[in-house]
């Protein structure tokens, strides 16, 4: 859980913050496969979008030339807005009073240059 980092409280409770690793390689002459995005987010992100539904928004033409903090504002208010769909939220009449997991979206543009 990588809210417990540095959590001296929940390490003595048994939480041991392991990070999930990964890692992706790509040949920089294979212009089919060149990745354009990184998006690091909570999981009141993931929870509602898949990474699939992140990159068709991502990559929608209505997005195109938004910065990256841009892209990571709009697709927090899109992420809401599907937490506001949700069946646990039917039936609420503010949304202050909705169940909206925490949301935190990093979003970073990348631009390979040939030399």
């Amino acid at each position: 859980m990588t809210r417990s980092l540095g959590d001296g409280h929940a390490k003595r409770a048994g939480v041991i913050a392991e990070p999930e690793l990964d890692s992706m390689r790509f040949d920089a002459n294979d212009i089919t496969v060149v990745p354009k995005f990184i998006v690091i987010a909570t999981d009141g992100l993931w929870d509602v979008m898949s990474n699939e539904l992140v990159a068709e928004f991502l990559f929608d033409i209505k997005n195109y030339n938004k910065s990256a903090q841009k892209l990571a504002e709009s697709l927090g208010k899109h992420c809401r807005q599907r937490w506001l769909q949700q069946a646990s939220n039917c039936g609420v009449m503010s949304e202050a009073m909705a169940d909206i997991d925490d949301i935190t979206i990093i979003v970073v543009k990348l631009e390979f240059v040939s030399d």
